[in-house]
């Protein structure tokens, strides 16, 4: 099989572009609503001691997380059809008390998982060509499952029924590689076997900015309590290394070396949606 080198790529500046676009378009979506209410009085605390709470709760897709050097070489010598993980669905808890005007300090947590599973015919790359090279049905499960923690910061008007938001967030995700391969069984020269090729967890730094809308609902939960839905957008950057090929290496035969560390981007850009309950 002759090598192709695959032109560089630039996913974090790719998907930090359109965050940018889809932040403006978002807050020029909730401008005229916001204006409306800028005149409304704010929601004053009744009976509740301490700060004003934010306790959020939303799903959203996220669409980023890529391997782009695993990739490449894991199509050039294992023949995947595969070039990057699914776009993984995300579930975020967060909390916040309000500890000036507006300003929201807090925690969130989040959980998605990428996946690639695939089934096709594997031809086995051998140098001396001399021999047969044998054929196997080879099933592919690859997956990154990612935890990611962080501590935030956001402006969200509490005294407002519809605004927009921005904020920010660091911390750490934890981050699960795996994969497996089951291949169906030969003695023909040259086969490979079945196994687990990878199984790690990583901790990796992770940085995170978001933006969104919040419109808040016409009647109040309780006294104390209102609710609002949110639509948000989020860009999370964070990377790993990961020596993904370093036990099947050497069954490989190239012209580079497999068992050096690959470049793992664990976030990206995601869309969010709802509902977040402010406690007075």
């Amino acid at each position: 099989m002759q090598l192709r080198s695959s032109p560089p790529t630039s996913w974090p500046r790719r998907w930090g572009s359109v965050f940018f676009r889809l932040a403006v378009a978002l807050s020029s979506l909730t401008l005229h609503a916001s204006a409306r209410t800028t005149q409304q009085d704010s929601i004053r605390p009744v009976g509740r001691k301490g700060k004003p709470v934010r306790v959020a709760v939303d799903i959203g897709s996220v669409m980023g997380m890529h391997a782009p050097e695993f990739f490449r070489d894991y199509k050039l010598y294992l023949q995947g059809p595969s070039s990057t993980f699914n776009a993984p669905e995300i579930v975020r808890v967060g909390i916040a008390s309000y500890q000036f005007t507006g300003v929201a300090v807090g925690l969130t947590s989040g959980y998605y998982r990428g996946v690639v599973r695939e089934t096709y015919l594997y031809r086995s790359e051998r140098i001396d060509t001399s021999l047969r090279l044998p054929t196997q049905t080879l099933y592919q499960e690859i997956t990154a499952t990612a935890i990611p923690s962080m501590l935030t910061v956001d402006y969200v008007p509490n005294g407002r029924q519809f605004t927009t938001y921005a904020g920010a967030g660091i911390g750490m995700t934890v981050l699960r590689l795996s994969w497996n391969e089951e291949l169906t069984a030969s003695q023909a020269s040259g086969a490979r076997r079945s196994g687990e090729r990878y199984n790690k967890t990583h901790l990796v730094p992770t940085f995170m900015a978001r933006t969104g809308v919040s419109l808040g609902l016409d009647k109040h939960l309780t006294q104390n309590a209102s609710a609002a839905i949110h639509i948000e957008v989020s860009y999370t950057y964070g990377v790993a290394s990961a020596p993904l090929f370093s036990r099947i290496a050497k069954d490989i035969p190239t012209a580079t070396p497999l068992a050096a560390p690959y470049r793992v981007d664990v976030g990206g850009i995601g869309i969010h949606a709802g509902i977040s309950i402010f406690l007075r």
